[in-house]
C-alpha cells in the first residue's frame, strides 16, 4: 500500500493500521500462511548485515523480510508499518526481484498479504 493511498483512507482504518508494528504483521502473516500451507519464512538480516563474514556468506542488504511460495509461485513480500518506507537497497532488491521476472510486494497489513495470496492462486 503506497503511502498516497493511505492518506485517503478512513482515520479509523488508519488507526488501526498505526497500532501495529512489522513484526506483529510478520507474525500474522507466517501464521496465516501455516495454516493455509504456503511456503513462508523470513530473512533475519538485520542482526548480520554489517559483518563481513555473514556478507561472504550471502548475507544480502535490502533482501525482503519474507520469501513465500505459493501454488508455485515465488513472492518477495517486504513488510512496512503504515508509515514506513523502503531504504534505497530494497528500492535496488525490487528492481532485481522484477528484472528476474519475480514478484515483489511492500505489504502494511495481513488483509494486503491475502488480496495478493488471492492473486497468485492458479
Amino acid at each position: 500500500m503506497k503511502l498516497e493511498s493511505i492518506k485517503k483512507m478512513s482515520e479509523s482504518k488508519i488507526k488501526a493500521l498505526s497500532n501495529k508494528s512489522e513484526f506483529t504483521i510478520q507474525v500474522e502473516i507466517i501464521a496465516f500462511c501455516r495454516k493455509n500451507n504456503i511456503i513462508c519464512f523470513s530473512v533475519p538480516n538485520e542482526a548480520t548485515r554489517n559483518n563481513s563474514k555473514y556478507i561472504q556468506s550471502g548475507v544480502l542488504a535490502g533482501v525482503s523480510d519474507l520469501i513465500c511460495i505459493n501454488n508455485g509461485e515465488v513472492l518477495f513480500i517486504e513488510l512496512k508499518d503504515y508509515k514506513g518506507k523502503q531504504s534505497e537497497k530494497q528500492k535496488d532488491f525490487e528492481n532485481i526481484v522484477s528484472l528476474q521476472g519475480l514478484k515483489y510486494f511492500l505489504v502494511r497489513s495481513l488483509d494486503e498479504f491475502k488480496k495478493i495470496v488471492i492473486f497468485t492462486e492458479n
